[in-house]
């Protein structure tokens, strides 16, 4: 989502894992989670900023989201390519070709319904 502050994103992914046991056993749960967990930063639209540039989340809050949660691996969306000031992002390779994105996701939902028709 936007959220650009360390609490605001612990505080939605402990209420994902808090269940009916609470939130005093979601922390647990969250760092024994088995499978990939992906933290998403969509591209910002920033107010008064052509480029965004100044809302994609710094390098420390992203230090600390590995340090607290080591489990979620933070995906930056920046766009086409990575803006130069943003040093410390590392680009996913191989790039994805246009449309495929599309189609991946064509083929995600595909499943979905799958499993939902056969389940």
């Amino acid at each position: 989502g936007d959220c650009r502050s360390f609490d605001e994103i612990s505080e939605i992914l402990l209420d994902k894992f808090a269940g009916s046991a609470g939130k005093k056993h979601a922390a647990r749960r969250l760092d024994r989670y088995p499978h990939p967990l992906f933290l998403v930063f969509p591209v910002p639209r920033a107010e008064g900023s052509e480029s965004g540039v100044d809302c994609f989340p710094d390098a420390d809050l992203l230090d600390k989201i590995l340090q607290n949660h080591p489990n979620i691996t933070p995906v930056v969306s920046t766009g086409p390519r990575i803006p130069d000031n943003l040093h410390y992002l590392e680009a996913v390779l191989p790039e994805i070709e246009a449309g495929q994105e599309i189609a991946q996701l064509d083929l995600h939902y595909d499943v979905l319904e799958y499993i939902r028709e056969n389940l």
